[in-house]
């Protein structure tokens, strides 16, 4: 299940629709969470990693880049 503004290793509590979940409640932060710098993010939809850690995001961007190779 995609559960959107979750990082790898939170433990949450989801509300799942299909293929597709929402967060309910953040039980437990991951060492992969980072406190987003805009007190908009969330809510606007333009910033979709700041939740995550720098080393996260780094890890995360160069899977992808791996994989499409």
């Amino acid at each position: 299940i995609y559960v959107p503004l979750t990082a790898p290793g939170d433990l949450v509590t989801i509300e799942a629709r299909g293929d597709r979940g929402r967060i309910i409640d953040l039980l437990e932060k991951s060492a992969a969470r980072a406190d987003p710098a805009c007190r908009h993010f969330g809510v606007c939809g333009g910033c979709a990693f700041q939740h995550l850690a720098r080393a996260e995001e780094a890890r995360w961007k160069g899977a992808l880049i791996a994989d499409a190779l």
